[in-house]
């Protein structure tokens, strides 16, 4: 199940992982702070593989797909947040300030200020009455730390992203793995290898992950037939998206866009 269903308008968590750790490609109602503590991993976002290591933050945009691929050990706090929370508590102003830097773009924190964000993360664990006067700090914090981190990508991560970018350009019209190959200048059978490899994900399971995603921006946004929306997003059979849906979100389409009204 990739649709992760934040029910409170406010979640965060610091959780611990092992070295072969990995998660299920997601996205939820919520805007992302992933603060890494301790160790490294890698995160794929939307279609880009991020390396985060100790003292680096990850502010993830509002319903992108992402996915932890893991690394070392790790530690890491993870600050979930809606559109609903912030309109209980700011002007339409403040919160247009506030996720502005919601990129998908990492940033490194480093010595004491680092340290001064860790003690925002501790407060907001224990003073609950306070926690969006400090959500307002910690995210101020991070903007006004300058980043000085230059990106290194591997060499099979351009390979990956570039196939991720055209299939998140082009899902509406791929009709087969053979013409995602071609559009990318690679064999099918390099095209599996290294989407496998780098993100533990098939080229077909992140397809259809992206088509979803899309169908429930629609579904969200637009009134239209639950058929459109399939044939919207590269479903020639309405039966088979339901069917697909049903497995990634846990709900029917009709469902979920009852649900959707609701957050």
């Amino acid at each position: 199940m990739s649709f992760d269903m934040i029910n409170k308008w406010f979640v965060m968590s610091r959780s611990s992982h092992p070295e072969d750790f990995s998660s299920v490609l997601h996205y939820h109602n919520s805007y992302e702070i992933f603060v890494m503590l301790k160790g490294s991993t890698t995160i794929l976002v939307d279609d880009e593989l991020i390396d985060i290591n100790q003292g680096e933050i990850l502010l993830i945009r509002l319903n992108d797909l992402h996915k932890n691929n893991g690394g070392t050990y790790h530690e890491r706090y993870a600050v979930h947040f809606t559109e609903r929370y912030l309109h209980t508590y700011f002007t339409d102003e403040t919160i247009k300030a506030l996720i502005r830097g919601f990129d998908n773009k990492k940033r490194t924190i480093k010595g004491e200020a680092f340290l001064y964000i860790i003690k925002l993360l501790e407060s907001m664990e224990s003073e609950s009455e306070l926690v969006f006067i400090h959500l307002a700090e910690l995210i101020t914090r991070i903007y006004a730390e300058k980043n000085q981190t230059a990106p290194r990508i591997k060499q099979s991560y351009r390979i990956t992203e570039k196939i991720f970018a055209y299939i998140n350009e082009n899902y509406a019209y791929i009709e087969s793995l053979e013409s995602i190959a071609a559009a990318v200048h690679i064999s099918k059978q390099y095209l599996c290898a290294v989407v496998k490899k780098d993100t533990g994900l098939t080229v077909s399971d992140y397809l259809n992950e992206v088509r979803i995603n899309n169908a429930c921006e629609l579904l969200r946004s637009c009134n239209k037939k639950i058929t459109d929306v399939a044939a919207e997003c590269g479903y020639n059979s309405s039966i088979y998206f339901g069917r697909v849906f049903k497995e990634i979100v846990g709900m029917t389409p009709s469902e979920y866009r009852k649900y959707a009204k609701t957050i």
